[in-house]
C-alpha cells in the first residue's frame, strides 16, 4: 500500500517536472542556423540551402540578411544564391527570429565565403607567328597561381592538359577553329574563353605606293610626296620605310616629300609592325624629272617720257603663258610673249616667267630697269572775269606746273617767259610749251575778243504817282543788268517792272559779249491823290479865289464834276474837269452867274474809287 502511494507520488513529481521542463523550453527564444558548416566556402555563383529548425522558444517569425544587399526573406528555411564576383567576397549571413514569450529579437550569424573564378585572355602570338604555316603559337595572358590547370582544346579534336600554359598547335588543313582555354584554380573554381583562329589569314601587313602628281611627272626642283597606304594585319605602331635605292626615310609618317629627284629615280615603300612582321615591297614608282624654260626680256627703249609707250619681248616664243612683273606687281598673264604699256612708272623693275605646254616655271628673267622722265603738265590760266576782253582790253596769261619744276617755256607768241600780257584784236588761241629733259608737255587757250561795242539806253525818266508801277525797256545789247534792285521785278531782264516806294535812280549795264555800256533813268514818285476840295469860292474876278481849285484833278482826266442846287437840280457839270482852262467860276452852263448861296457837288474821277461829294459856298 505505502510502495503504491509512493509509486503515485513519484508519478505525479516526474509529470510535474516534466511540464515544468516543457514550459521552460518554451520560455526560451534561441536562433540557431544548422543543417552547414560555419563559414561556408564555394566557387560563385554560390547556392547555399539554410534552416532554422533547431532554434528554440516559441517563435512568431523569422528574417534572413544574406549580407549582399538581396531583400530580406522571412521564410523558416531559404536557399539563395550568391553572385559571382571579379575577386573574392565574403558574406555575413544574420538569422534574427521573434518569439512570444521573450520580447525583442534574437540573432545569430554565419560567414559565407565565395571564390571568384580565374581569370582566362589568350591571344593568337603574332610575335612567333608573322605568317601562318600551318602552326599557330599562343600567347595566355590568364590569371596564374600555385595549383592552377590550363586544359586547351585546339577546335580540331586535339587538346593539351593540365599543364599547357602557352602552346603551340599544328593544323592539318587551313580553316576557323574555335579555340578554348578552360583555368581551374587551386578553388576548384574555372573559367573559360574561346578564340576563333583563321589559319587563311596572313598577319603580315599589305602596302600599296601613289604619289600626288600626275604619272609621277614634276619638273625640275618642284615637290613630290609619295604616300603609302596600309592594310592586312596592322599591329601599331606601324613603321614605314621608304627606298629610293637606299632607305631615304624610315618613322611613323606615312608620306615623304621631296623636292631632290633624279630623272628615273625608282621609290618603293615597305612597312614593319608592332610585332616585327614585314611587309612585301610596294609597287614601284619611277619619276620623270622635266627641265625648266630658260626666259630672257628685252625692251624697245631704255628711256621714256612719262606716259610714252614702251614694248617688251620675252624669248623664246612659243610658251603657253608669259607672266611680266613689275618687281611683285604682276602686268600681264597670257600667252602673248609681248607686253605694251604707256603707264610705266620711275623706279620700275621689270622681269618675265614663262610656262611651258609640261607646266614648268621658268626662272625669272634679267630684269629690265627702265628709265621714266616726268613729262610737263603746263596749265594756261588767265585774269579774265567772264568769258572775254571788250577789244582794246589786255589780258594776262600764266602757265603753272603741278607736274614738274624748271621746265622751259614757249609760248606760240615767241615769249620765253610764265606770265605774258597781251591786247588781240580778235579772239585768239595762245598755247604754251614746257620743256624738260627732252620730255614736253602743251596746253592752249582761247581769249575771245567781243568787237562789237554796245551803247545802253534805259529810256525817258518816268514821274509816278505813289503807289503806280512802270515798266522799264532798255536797249543797245544782247545781257542786262539792273542796280539797285530796289522796287524791280528782276534784275537781269530787259524791260523789268518798277514800283519804288520814293524817287531812285536805275543804272542798266548792257554788255554784248564783254563790251558793256550803261545809262540811267530816274523815276520820280509824287503825291497824286485828290486835295481838300475848297468849301468857298469868291468870283468877284479880282484873281484871288476866282475859281474851284481841286488839287491833283489832272491826274485824273476822265473825271466828270456836277453842281447841284439847293433843289438837287444840276447848274453845272463839266467832263474832263482841270484848273487850267476846264473849271468852274460860279457861273452856270449857260454862262450866267450864279447867285451866292450854298451849293453841293459830286465828283466823279472815273477810277475804280466812289465819287466825292461835298458842298462849296459862292461868297462875291
Amino acid at each position: 500500500m505505502k510502495r503504491a502511494i509512493l509509486t503515485k507520488f513519484l508519478i505525479a513529481v516526474f509529470a510535474c517536472m516534466s511540464i515544468l521542463n516543457h514550459d521552460m523550453a518554451h520560455a526560451q527564444c534561441n536562433a540557431v542556423i544548422g543543417s552547414v558548416s560555419n563559414p561556408i566556402f564555394g566557387c560563385g555563383p554560390l547556392t547555399v540551402v539554410l534552416d532554422s529548425d533547431s532554434s528554440t522558444g516559441t517563435i512568431t517569425g523569422y528574417s534572413w540578411d544574406f549580407g549582399d544587399g538581396s531583400p530580406l526573406e522571412s521564410i523558416q528555411n531559404p536557399s539563395h544564391t550568391f553572385a559571382m564576383g571579379a575577386a573574392d567576397s565574403t558574406y555575413i549571413v544574420t538569422l534574427s527570429i521573434t518569439c512570444s514569450t521573450a520580447p525583442g529579437s534574437h540573432d545569430t550569424s554565419i560567414t559565407v565565403v565565395v571564390y571568384a573564378p580565374p581569370a582566362v585572355l589568350f591571344f593568337i602570338d603574332t610575335a612567333a607567328t608573322c605568317d601562318f604555316s600551318d602552326t599557330v603559337c599562343f600567347d595566355n595572358q590568364s590569371e596564374t597561381g600555385v595549383g592552377y590547370t590550363y586544359n586547351w582544346n585546339f577546335g580540331d579534336l586535339s587538346t593539351c592538359s593540365p599543364s599547357c600554359f602557352e602552346p603551340c598547335h599544328t593544323y592539318a588543313t587551313d580553316g576557323l577553329y574555335n579555340v578554348l582555354l578552360t583555368v581551374t584554380d587551386d578553388n576548384f573554381c574555372q573559367d573559360s574563353l574561346t578564340v576563333v583562329v583563321n589559319t587563311n589569314f596572313s598577319l603580315l601587313p599589305v602596302v600599296a605606293l601613289g604619289s600626288s602628281v600626275l604619272n609621277d611627272t614634276i619638273c625640275i626642283g618642284d615637290s613630290i610626296v609619295f604616300t603609302a597606304s596600309a592594310s592586312g594585319y596592322l599591329v601599331q605602331p606601324i613603321t614605314y620605310v621608304f627606298i629610293i635605292d637606299t632607305t631615304v626615310q624610315s618613322g611613323l609618317n606615312s608620306a615623304f616629300g621631296t623636292t631632290g629627284l633624279a630623272d628615273g629615280d625608282s621609290v618603293v615603300v615597305l612597312l614593319i609592325n608592332a610585332n616585327g612582321c614585314v611587309s612585301d615591297t610596294s609597287n614601284t614608282l619611277v619619276t620623270t624629272i622635266l627641265p625648266l624654260p630658260v626666259i630672257s626680256l628685252i625692251g624697245s627703249d631704255s628711256i621714256l617720257c612719262g606716259g610714252d609707250s614702251i614694248v617688251f619681248t620675252a624669248s623664246p616664243s612659243g610658251l603657253d603663258t608669259y607672266l611680266f612683273y613689275d618687281d611683285t606687281t604682276l602686268l600681264q598673264n597670257s600667252s602673248s610673249d609681248i607686253y605694251a604699256t604707256d603707264s610705266l612708272k620711275a623706279g620700275n623693275i621689270l622681269f618675265a616667267i614663262g610656262i611651258n605646254s609640261d607646266g614648268c616655271i621658268s626662272q625669272a628673267s634679267d630684269t629690265l630697269s627702265i628709265t621714266v622722265n616726268p613729262t610737263p603738265s603746263p596749265s594756261l590760266s588767265s585774269n579774265i572775269i567772264g568769258i572775254g576782253i571788250c577789244v582794246g582790253d589786255s589780258v594776262a596769261l600764266t602757265v603753272t606746273d603741278t607736274a614738274v619744276s624748271g621746265a622751259a617755256y614757249l609760248w606760240n607768241t615767241a615769249d620765253t617767259i610764265d606770265t605774258i600780257t597781251k591786247s588781240p584784236a580778235l579772239t585768239t588761241a595762245y598755247s604754251v610749251t614746257a620743256t624738260l629733259n627732252g620730255c614736253t608737255g602743251t596746253d592752249s587757250l582761247v581769249i575771245i575778243v567781243d568787237t562789237v561795242q554796245p551803247t545802253a539806253n534805259a529810256g525817258d525818266d518816268v514821274a509816278l504817282c505813289e503807289g503806280e508801277s512802270v515798266d522799264l525797256s532798255a536797249g543797245g545789247g544782247v545781257v542786262y543788268s539792273w542796280s539797285p534792285a530796289t522796287g524791280l521785278s528782276c534784275t537781269n531782264c530787259q524791260n523789268p517792272m518798277a514800283n519804288p516806294i520814293s524817287t531812285i535812280t536805275y543804272q542798266v549795264t548792257v554788255t554784248n559779249i564783254a563790251c558793256f555800256d550803261t545809262d540811267e533813268v530816274t523815276v520820280t514818285i509824287a503825291a497824286c491823290s485828290i486835295g481838300a476840295i475848297p468849301q468857298v469860292i469868291t468870283p468877284n474876278e479880282d484873281g484871288a479865289n476866282d475859281i474851284l481849285q481841286i488839287i491833283n484833278i489832272g491826274n485824273y482826266p476822265d473825271n466828270q464834276l456836277k453842281i447841284f442846287n439847293r433843289w438837287g437840280n444840276i447848274v453845272v457839270e463839266i467832263a474832263g474837269y482841270n484848273n487850267v482852262s476846264n473849271y468852274w467860276d460860279g457861273k452856270s452852263n449857260n454862262g450866267a452867274k450864279l447867285p451866292d448861296g450854298t451849293y453841293y457837288y459830286l465828283l466823279d474821277l472815273g477810277d475804280e474809287n466812289e465819287p466825292l461829294t461835298g458842298y462849296v459856298v459862292i461868297l462875291r
